[in-house]
């Protein structure tokens, strides 16, 4: 008969795998919508392969999403260093009406495309400038990713408000600078 103690140590080992299962089963579920990376972030029509959504209002819907991973690199004491990989990509469910594709449309698309690209770029910077620990350094993460695509958010919302989606023209042309000024600060 086995000690009380390895039993117990058998049933955590368990319970750890299982928990481990139900992850790995809870990522495969979020990645039910395929996505794809955009060599050099920018956008073509041919990217936009999604059900066009017949309840919208617009011409054309902009989903991505931003991935991340790390690796720890290195131990300082309780401080680590990390190897912090991020990737916008475009996901499989945008769309456009196949008869209003234009180019002003794709530049007020790529715009949004844009906010996920600069989301990649402020969250590497902000987690490469903040001290991770080794006992929290997910949370951390998360944190600082969760913060910044807040921001990112919010002016994302300020974009489709302030060129009213494109249709106003002045104003689209003030974001298309203001994005690609920030683009280029970020990279």
């Amino acid at each position: 008969m086995l000690p009380i103690s390895l039993t117990k140590q058998k049933i955590a080992f368990l319970y750890f795998l299982f928990i481990l299962l139900i992850s790995c089963i809870g990522i495969k579920a979020q990645d039910a919508i395929p996505d794809k990376i955009i060599a050099g972030g920018k956008l073509e029509w041919s990217d936009y392969t999604g059900e066009i959504d017949k309840n919208s209002n617009y011409w054309a819907t902009t989903h991505w999403f931003v991935h991340y991973k790390y690796e720890i690199i290195q131990f300082h004491g309780d401080t680590v260093k990390i190897d912090l990989q991020v990737w916008p990509a475009l996901q499989g469910n945008s769309w456009v009406l196949p008869d209003k594709k234009t180019t002003e449309l794709l530049q007020h698309e790529q715009g949004h495309f844009d906010f996920a690209r600069l989301l990649s770029f402020e969250f590497k910077k902000e987690a490469g400038s903040t001290v991770l620990l080794i006992n929290n350094c997910d949370r951390k993460l998360d944190t600082i990713f969760n913060a910044t695509l807040n921001n990112i958010k919010q002016m994302e919302i300020q974009y489709d408000d302030e060129t009213n989606h494109m249709w106003n023209r002045t104003e689209q042309k003030k974001w298309n600078k203001k994005i690609a000024d920030m683009l280029k600060a970020a990279g």
